[in-house]
């Protein structure tokens, strides 16, 4: 008799600990962590408003932390409209979003490059949603890849590259 009454007790507390984890979420956050990059990306994120007594301290801390834009070298090209960069110059890549689909973004950054003295390697390549370039500057070299999003319209940009 003891057993089945201390087994039914623990079936309730099993029950009532489900239904409060099912209320609370589980635990489990909105955005699960970024573990994908290894050497620490540069993501330059707001800050909260800092108390009045703090807020000359915060700005002059602010405008001597460089957001990662400044630091993508001026050989690459950073289209007027990205947001979302992540630049991790210990790996040489640079990677941001700008709103239109991959033919727009294969043209403008061909042309931008261009005009900065890259030359192509080989013929860049466009398939449906995705594209690739590479080129040479001197010793240097640089890949870009992109994928476009038809839903939010959006390309995104990779470049990598490799200074020797």
């Amino acid at each position: 008799m003891k057993g089945k009454r201390f087994l039914r007790d623990i079936l309730g507390v099993v029950v009532v600990a489900v239904l409060v984890l099912a209320a609370c979420g589980g635990g489990a956050t909105e955005e699960p962590p970024d573990t994908s990059a290894g050497d620490g990306p540069v993501v330059v994120e707001e800050e909260e408003a800092a108390p009045e007594e703090e807020s000359e301290t915060s700005e002059a801390v602010a405008e001597d932390t460089p957001g990662p834009e400044a630091l993508i070298p001026d050989v690459l090209v950073l289209h007027p409209d990205a947001y979302d960069i992540v630049a991790t110059p210990s790996s040489g890549t640079y990677i941001y979003v700008i709103p239109g689909m991959v033919a727009e973004a294969m043209e403008y950054m061909l042309t931008e490059l261009k005009a900065k003295g890259w030359e192509e390697l080989g013929q860049p390549t466009l398939m449906g949603h995705l594209a690739t370039l590479t080129l040479q500057m001197g010793k240097d070299r640089l890949t870009i890849s992109m994928q476009d999003n038809e839903i939010s319209e959006t390309t995104r940009i990779q470049m990598l590259l490799m200074q020797q």
